[in-house]
Parts: C-alpha cells; sequence; structure tokens
C-alpha cells in the first residue's frame, strides 16, 4: 500500500478531485495541501522518487513494483523536476539492475514528444543522457526495439508535430529490430543468444523481428525446432508472436518446411493451444484446413478460435470448394461453430466480393438451423454477423417467398428460448432484420407475425411487444409495424375484431406534434377508433378503451 501511495505521487498528468472521504464526519474539514512554489513541488516529487529508489536497489520483496512505478513515470517527471534529479534516479537504478530498458524508453517518448517545446539545453542534456544508455550490443538491441508494442518506441531525431502532413514513422522500431536480424543471422552465437531473450519473453512488437530472421536462416526448421526447445525448458510461457513470426518468415522461403514447423508446434505442450496462430501464420493452403478440420474433431481446437484465419483476408486466395470442408465440421459443432461460419463467410466476402452457390447455400443452412440460437458466441458481433447475412442474401436476390417464411419463423424463436441473453444480444438486429422485411417481404413477415401475436405465452408475448416496439423512447409514436400495408393487419382485425382490435394498439401512433408542441390524435389513429368505436368488445385493452373514451367524449 504504501509503495502504491509512492507511485500515485510521481502522477505528473492532468487530474482534479472534487472531494473525498473527509467530507464525512463531524469533525473540521481538512485542507488540501497547495504548494506554493516550484521548490515545494519539487521536493514532492523527490520524496516520492527518493524512496522509491532505495526500495528498488534493496532486496525489498517490493523492489520490482517500486522499479516499474519509478519505470513507469521517467517521461512525465523529466518535465517537472530539474532534470539532474532524473538523471541521478535513472544511473541509480540503472547501476543495481544493470541495462533498464524501460527507462530508456521513457527518455526516448520525452525526445519524441515534448522536447520541441522544452528549453534546448534540457532537450541536449535528455539526448546525451539516452545516447549514453542506447546498448549496442545487437542482442540487447533487439530487445529494446520488440519490448514494447510497435508505437512505443520511435526516432530519437525527430520531433512528434500532430500538423505533420506526411505523418510519423509509427514503424520505426519494427524496421530497426529487421535491420538487426540481418546482423544476427549470420552469427551462430548471436543466434542462439536472441533465442535466449525472446523465446519466454513478454516483448509485444517480435512478429517482424522473427520472420525476418527466418527468411534468412538456411535452415528455418532447425532454428524453430532449437527455438522450441528452449521454450520447453523454460518455466514461463512462450512468446506466440516470436514462434508465429518464425512460421511465416519460413513460409516465405518454403511452404513445406513451415508445414513442418507446425507439425512440430503441435506436438509441444507449450504451443499446441496456440494452433490456429500457428497454422494461420503462413499462407493457407487447403491442407492447411484439412489440419484443422481433424483439430476441431478431436477437440484439441475450439471452433470460435478458428475465426481468426479469415481475418486480415487470410482465405481470400482460396476456392470456396476449399473451405468447404471447414465450414461443413464447424457446422457440427453447434451455436459455436454456427456463428463462426458466419464470422468466416462475412470477412470471406468483405469488400463486395458476390458469394457463389456453395457459399450462399451454406450461409442459408446456417441461419436456418435452429441450434445457431442456443446460444451466443461472440456477444454483439454475432448480431451484427446475423443481419449483415440476411442483408447480403436479399442483396443478390437470394430470398424468395418460402425463405422469407422460413427466416421469420427462425428469427421469433428467439422469443421463446430459456437463455435471455440470446434474446437481449439478438433484439436489436433482428428488429432490424424485420424493418427490411417490411419493404422487401411484407406480407411473409405478416403471415408469420400475425400466428405468434395471439400467442399466450406470457414470456413470449414480452419478448415479441420488443422486437415490434418503437424505436425510440416516445411511446406516443408508431412501432415498426405501422410501416406494414394498412390493409395487411386491418383485414385480420376485422375477422375477430374482439381478440385482435387491441393488438394493433400496440404500434398504431397516438398523437402527432404540431410546429408549436400541441399535441392531436394522429389521422391513423382516429380513423383505426371510428371503426372499432361501436364494438364494446373491443374495449379490453386499457390504452385503446383510453382512446375510445377521449374520441367518444369528442
Amino acid at each position: 500500500l504504501c509503495v502504491d501511495a509512492l507511485g500515485h505521487m510521481l502522477d505528473s498528468g492532468h487530474f482534479s478531485r472534487t472531494g473525498g472521504a473527509e467530507e464525512i464526519g463531524t469533525g473540521e474539514r481538512l485542507q488540501d495541501w497547495s504548494p506554493k512554489t516550484y521548490g515545494e513541488i519539487w521536493a514532492f516529487y523527490r520524496a516520492a522518487m527518493e524512496r522509491l529508489v532505495d526500495i528498488a536497489t534493496n532486496n525489498d520483496p517490493q523492489a520490482s513494483r517500486a522499479q516499474n512505478y519509478l519505470s513507469s513515470h521517467v517521461r512525465g517527471l523529466i518535465s517537472q523536476v530539474p532534470f539532474e534529479h532524473v538523471k541521478a534516479m535513472i544511473e541509480r537504478v540503472g547501476a543495481h539492475y544493470g541495462f533498464w530498458l524501460e527507462a530508456i524508453q521513457g527518455l526516448n517518448g520525452w525526445l519524441f514528444f515534448d522536447r520541441r517545446k522544452a528549453p534546448k539545453d534540457v532537450a541536449n542534456t535528455v539526448r546525451t543522457l539516452f545516447d549514453q544508455l542506447m546498448p549496442t550490443d545487437p542482442v540487447t538491441l533487439v530487445e529494446l526495439y520488440t519490448h514494447g508494442w510497435q508505437m512505443d518506441f520511435h526516432n530519437p531525431d525527430v520531433d512528434y508535430d500532430r500538423e505533420e502532413k506526411g505523418g510519423h514513422d509509427w514503424e520505426y522500431s519494427i524496421k530497426k529490430s529487421i535491420e538487426l536480424a540481418d546482423v544476427i543471422a549470420n552469427d551462430p552465437a548471436l543466434i542462439d543468444k536472441i533465442l535466449d531473450v525472446l523465446v519466454s519473453s513478454d516483448a509485444n512488437s517480435v512478429f517482424g523481428f522473427a520472420r525476418r530472421l527466418a527468411e534468412l536462416s538456411t535452415e528455418p526448421v532447425k532454428l524453430f525446432v532449437t527455438a522450441l526447445a528452449k521454450a520447453e525448458t523454460s518455466s514461463s510461457s512462450p512468446n506466440r508472436q516470436f514462434f508465429v513470426g518464425l512460421i511465416a518468415g519460413t513460409d516465405q522461403r518454403d511452404p513445406e518446411q513451415a508445414r513442418k514447423c507446425i507439425q512440430t508446434a503441435l506436438r509441444s505442450p507449450k504451443l499446441k493451444a496456440d494452433a490456429i496462430s500457428m497454422i494461420g501464420s503462413g499462407k493457407l493452403q487447403p491442407g492447411d484446413l484439412r489440419l484443422v478440420v481433424s483439430l476441431l474433431k478431436s477437440g484439441d481446437v475450439q471452433p470460435s478460435q478458428c475465426s481468426v484465419l479469415s481475418y486480415g483476408r487470410g482465405l481470400d486466395h482460396l476456392q470456396d470448394i476449399e473451405i468447404m470442408p471447414l465450414l461443413d465440421e464447424l457446422e457440427r459443432h453447434g451455436a459455436e461453430g454456427l456463428w463462426t461460419i458466419l464470422d468466416i463467410i462475412s470477412m470471406y466476402v468483405h469488400g463486395g466480393k458476390t458469394p457463389s452457390k456453395l457459399i450462399v447455400k451454406k450461409l442459408k443452412s446456417v441461419i436456418l438451423t435452429p441450434a445457431l440460437f442456443e446460444k451466443i458466441s461472440r456477444h454483439t458481433m454475432d448480431g451484427y454477423h446475423l443481419e449483415q447475412t440476411v442483408s447480403l442474401l436479399e442483396k443478390h436476390g437470394e430470398i424468395d417467398k418460402r425463405f422469407a417464411s422460413l427466416l421469420v419463423k427462425q428469427l421469433l424463436s428467439v422469443c421463446t428460448r430459456k437463455n435471455s441473453d440470446v434474446f437481449h444480444e439478438l433484439d436489436g438486429p433482428i428488429k432490424s432484420v424485420f424493418k427490411a422485411m417490411i419493404q422487401t417481404r411484407p406480407a411473409e413477415l405478416w403471415v408469420e407475425l400475425s400466428q405468434v401475436l395471439v400467442t399466450n405465452g406470457s414470456l413470449e408475448q414480452f419478448y415479441l411487444e420488443r422486437l415490434i416496439d418503437h424505436d425510440h423512447d416516445d411511446h406516443l409514436a408508431a412501432g415498426i409495424l405501422h410501416s406494414l400495408p394498412k390493409s395487411t393487419y386491418l383485414d385480420w382485425v376485422r375477422k375477430k375484431p374482439s381478440e385482435r382490435a387491441s393488438i394493433v394498439m400496440d404500434w398504431l401512433p397516438i398523437a402527432k406534434k404540431s410546429d408549436t408542441g400541441g399535441l392531436s390524435w394522429h389521422p391513423d389513429l382516429e380513423a383505426y377508433v371510428a371503426e372499432l368505436a361501436h364494438n364494446q368488445m373491443c374495449w379490453g385493452n386499457c390504452r385503446l378503451a383510453c382512446v375510445l373514451a377521449a374520441g367518444g367524449d369528442r
């Protein structure tokens, strides 16, 4: 707790406070501390820095935590206290730990983002320390460039300018690491050393380096096997991105060699869980998809994991018949597999690609399968894929009368599901589909809807009302079914007015607002009331009864 408090003392970004625990109680209100001079501000920061440095450079259980707080505040502190204090902190902690990667990142961040607004002498002093701390060993440099994300390390000779029209080189660190791969690949000792550093590291942008290293290797399979052996003996988790990069680089040289690397990875207890990432790291071939199918059958891969194979246009180069074995197998894996099919196909046809007959047949099969609505796989994305699939089929003229009727039945089935999460995730997209079908297939929509509107199941009725309710909070406005041809539902009501008249009231517009804000009965409502006012049996619905009574008074 004390270390956390000291760490928060180093915060120098924008923050505000409007109150706290001291506001509670009967005692005299505490007064916030407000520094009166820069010296007081510096003393405040120095007090936290000195205590954290003492903890970080001793055999304290909280040493690592203290060092992390200091690391994450290097950039901010340079702008808050005289630089000699920051320099002393970095040198003292660096002397204890050796290479302090995060401190160099902090200096680099200040040079890129803050240098242009700082006094020139301060900028020069920071740059001098940065140059002194920058390693010269190729392996250590790779560790520095790949440690953070690609935008965490910048060209120290460039100042950030948001008005820069040409843009900044946000891939500077990746490019530098790739340059170093050319040096390391020719030296077996350096290769061995870099494998020790990276195979089980938490490096976040190591893919580019690993890919280039494999591209340059004369024996990429041996390189992969050696890297995996080192990872197997480590107590830490393997760096998946590193191994994916090795496979991708090997695939550039020789796809067959890359498949050997994949087979090796699948036999490894540490990499087997990342099978899909390994398989998808190279240019996918039909044989790769057959391998995925076998892993699905054995249970070593979950259906939802297969979606990533289509990301980045990973399946675009394959014919529809070549991806069908994967889609067919996914269809056997319940709701999770079905939603994954929609996800994969949405990427496969992304960009306006016309779906083939095989793809259309698969889409139709999937969205009509009852198991689709047993559960949600990826929450908001599932509803999006459902809506987009129906839109795609309609766009290409693949929804005929029969399919439209079956589709409405399927969509209405969400109202009967015991798993309420399914309804709450899909009600918006289904409502959007219904609104579109009102324009394109009103007759088929109404035939199926009208049968459900008179059901007695309270939960089913509740969910159905949600689907056809207003799109907004204006409860005087029309529901979505008001856009149906009036004759469609009026003829239906006239056959059994005592049972059906009140149902239509749920989507009729009640009132309209004038330019001055006044309300008046909506003409459609007045016409409906005029026809039904004489039938006392229609007054069972409270909403309708109130309107009928008001209309009668007039």
